[in-house]
């Protein structure tokens, strides 16, 4: 019980480190984004593994959700990597499910919209 607890808490600092949210220059938006507006990347590191249960050993599903839950953008997932166009979103907190995991949300912060993230 407490190892597994244990996995999920170091899965879910994983996939936290995974995806903060920090400006990348040079990044190339993924399709769907454009129009000044800027486009999020989610993808997995495979190096941060560690001993226990891997639940997302890749995206084949990822959708963006408010901070009540409520689905506001479907990834287009490339090469194993999920892409959300941030057209029409604000700044702020947010998360994103990845693989229908509801257990093990992503919380995400988006400072600047209209920027490409990773």
């Amino acid at each position: 019980m407490l190892t597994e607890r244990l996995s999920k808490i170091l899965l879910c600092l994983c996939v936290v480190a995974i995806a903060c949210v920090a400006t990348v220059v040079g990044c190339t938006p993924t399709p769907g984004g454009g129009g000044g507006q800027g486009t999020l990347t989610l993808s997995l590191d495979p190096s941060l593994d560690d001993a226990g249960t891997v639940k997302a050993p890749t995206i084949t599903s990822a959708v963006l959700l408010n901070t009540t839950g409520q689905v506001i953008a479907t990834a287009t997932v490339t090469a194993g990597a999920a892409g959300f166009d941030l057209s029409g979103l604000g700044a702020g907190n947010y998360f994103v499910r990845v693989n229908d995991l509801g257990d093990d949300l992503v919380p995400t912060h988006i400072d600047d919209p209209t920027a490409n993230v990773s």
